[in-house]
């Protein structure tokens, strides 16, 4: 709309230019080569056009800058392991590191789909989604508590679960033996992978290896709570709101909780930062579990920074629906809904030994300098976790 006041304007003084000519003796206009003012339409279609050559361009550099991180991160994989041209990923693998020019880029992207499909299909990946599909549809709510937690409705979901954890991440615990087996519990951990499947993955494996069966309260983002589908399944799931008054009355009634204090930018970090954690707040979680007498646990996953390589941040649409981000990923948008299936990478998940601070005083929980010197202390402690654990790694897809 900000283009009609020019072509007005520009006949304006097409006019004045006219009238001035004739005072002066001018031929009239007839004689002269007449000066067209540009259309309203051929305006239009300009600067359409103008915007198009632009998106291109940057999707151009976008691919050229895809190419050389997908060469640098298949690069930085590590050394092969014997026999895994012979595994069940082989075919994967082998054409996601003989990507070439940006031009085969694309149809690389493509193959590298049918082939995740295809492992989809031999994994059984079908037959367990419309498991899950039917538990979900046919489950009626029975015990709810004030969260909105429906147990019964957790275990329908553990077909796809389980499927994810062991067959498709082949996610390997370790440290489980650090969380009690009863009593409260701050579990803090590193936030990554676009969707909370880092959360979900903690969540079954704790429950799954752990000697009591623990059952952990996760305290979720405004942004996953907000979505018409994901929210209310995580809510249903054990999921909670975040916020201090609600991690507060977990902890009090003893539940095992979980808080990612990176947050939304955790999740939504490019790829180029991948395990390098975010600003974990202002030491918030501290002061919570200083207050119920919670010991706070560590927790490190690597392997959820690759289901999903952030490349770029859609700023325009992530405003549009009022998002913190709507990433672009080497599938999505450009493959559809093929391009929300997360790429089968190693997960490894660590437990450190529990941080008590029981000795601090009113004064010090007060005391946001404090509470912001330990979160930080927190932070460094997962931060070399991640190290630790990214040095014994070998390969992203393999471990």
């Amino acid at each position: 709309m900000a283009e009609a006041p020019k072509v007005i304007n520009m006949k304006r003084r097409h006019n004045k230019a006219a009238v001035k000519a004739r005072q002066m003796g001018a031929p009239p206009a007839s004689r002269l080569e007449t000066v067209t003012p540009p259309s309203w339409d051929s305006v239009i279609d300009a600067r359409i056009q103008e915007r198009f050559a632009a998106f291109e361009k940057r999707l151009e550099q976008s691919l050229d800058g895809l190419q050389a991180r997908l060469e640098q991160a298949l690069a930085s994989s590590g050394r092969r392991e014997t026999g895994w041209q012979d595994g069940p990923w082989a075919s994967v693998f082998s054409l996601l590191e003989g990507v070439g020019t940006t031009t085969e880029l694309l149809s690389t992207i493509r193959e590298a789909g049918a082939l995740v499909i295809d492992r989809l299909q031999d994994l059984g990946f079908v037959t367990v989604l419309a498991e899950t599909i039917t538990n979900v549809a046919t489950h009626v709510p029975s015990d709810v508590d004030e969260f909105g937690y429906d147990q019964e409705f957790e275990d329908k979901l553990r077909p796809l679960v389980e499927f994810l954890y062991y067959k498709w991440w082949r996610v390997e615990m370790t440290g489980v033996e650090h969380i009690p087996d009863y009593g409260r519990v701050l579990l803090v951990s590193n936030h990554s992978g676009t969707l909370p499947f880092d959360g979900a993955m903690i969540k079954f494996g704790i429950r799954e290896l752990h000697p009591a069966h623990r059952i952990a309260r996760i305290l979720m983002h405004d942004l996953f709570n907000s979505f018409p589908v994901i929210g209310p399944i995580l809510c249903k799931a054990g999921a909670v709101r975040a916020c201090h008054e609600n991690g507060e009355k977990l902890l009090r009634r003893d539940h095992l909780t979980m808080v990612f204090p990176e947050g939304a930018k955790g999740t939504g970090k490019y790829f180029k930062n991948r395990y390098k954690l975010e600003r974990f707040g202002r030491g918030g979680f501290v002061q919570l579990a200083a207050r119920c007498q919670a010991p706070i646990v560590p927790v490190c996953v690597v392997g959820a920074e690759e289901i999903y390589p952030i490349l770029e941040n859609w700023t325009v649409v992530a405003k549009l629906f009022n998002l913190p981000y709507f990433p672009i990923t080497p599938t999505f948008p450009w493959l559809g809904l093929l391009g929300l299936i997360p790429l089968p990478s190693k997960w490894y998940i660590d437990i450190g030994e529990p941080i008590r601070y029981d000795h601090l005083s009113p004064e010090d929980l007060n005391d946001d300098f404090l509470m912001d010197n330990l979160g930080n202390e927190v932070r460094q402690q997962i931060q070399q976790m991640i190290h630790n654990r990214l040095k014994q790694r070998r390969s992203v897809w393999r471990g």
